[in-house]
């Protein structure tokens, strides 16, 4: 699994961080693992990665509150957050995308924001996109374009749209995606996956699988992850392998 860009990268260290959090063996380690965890994926300036990263530590947070919240916990948290500020300071490309989310919530931090970054970083292509897709499924909502495919369509529709800046981009979510080659009928198909990974994982107390999921329906917000072998195998490959490890343990408890 070569390095093909960050959002990748840090589906991958959101899903490491799950298994650190969840596995005692590795109690020893979350600490100053999950520290590095957290600045890699702040440098690498995937918004939707730092929001999923907080997602996991709140859960983790709530669920083990009398266990880990003391002073010493209170410092390392005060020390991590003057560490991530210090980060994106020294980060041209982290600062560019931190200050033009914040601008979109209406911070009035463009200003800070390079040229460069104004217009690569701006969370407005994403509202491309996903608008130039939600008018092309209007055309096909039942069944999509296809195993084919609908690339092709989307670059038209973003002609249309007067975005020819957008060529050879795809949807950049994957429900979306899904939509567009499949209709609602592949759609649905996709959310009742992670309605049922979830219903099992919730059944069996299995707080790994779960957060997995939560990982992975953040990442289809922002990505087409299925698109590309690499998020077919952290899709399918890791939940199923995690699903029924967690199984087999519980079983190996109940034999012994």
């Amino acid at each position: 699994m070569y390095h093909f860009h960050y959002p990748y990268d840090v589906l991958y260290i959101n899903i490491a961080y799950v298994f650190l959090l969840s596995e005692e063996k590795l109690k020893t380690f979350r600490g100053w693992m999950g520290a590095v965890f957290f600045i890699f994926i702040l440098l690498s300036g995937v918004r939707m990665g730092v929001f999923t990263f907080g997602v996991i530590s709140t859960i983790y947070f709530i669920k083990n509150f009398r266990e880990i919240c003391n002073l010493r916990f209170v410092a390392k948290a005060i020390i991590l957050g003057i560490i991530a500020v210090l980060m994106i300071g020294s980060s041209k490309y982290a600062k560019d995308k931190f200050f033009d989310t914040l601008s979109n919530f209406g911070l009035g931090t463009e200003k800070y924001v390079s040229e460069i970054g104004s217009d690569y970083h701006k969370m407005s292509l994403r509202t491309m996109l996903w608008s130039s897709s939600f008018e092309l499924i209007k055309s096909k909502p039942i069944l999509g374009f296809g195993p084919n495919g609908s690339q092709k369509f989307l670059e038209e529709q973003y002609q249309r749209n007067g975005y020819s800046n957008l060529e050879g981009f795809n949807s950049h979510n994957q429900f979306l995606t899904t939509t567009l080659n499949h209709g609602v009928v592949g759609l649905f198909s996709l959310l009742s996956i992670f309605i049922v990974l979830a219903y099992h994982a919730i059944k069996k107390k299995n707080w790994q699988q779960l957060l997995c999921i939560v990982v992975l329906f953040l990442a289809f917000n922002t990505e087409s992850i299925l698109v590309r072998q690499k998020g077919v195998f952290v899709f399918a490959i890791i939940l199923s392998l995690n699903m029924v490890e967690k199984d087999s343990r519980s079983l190996r408890k109940k034999e012994a």
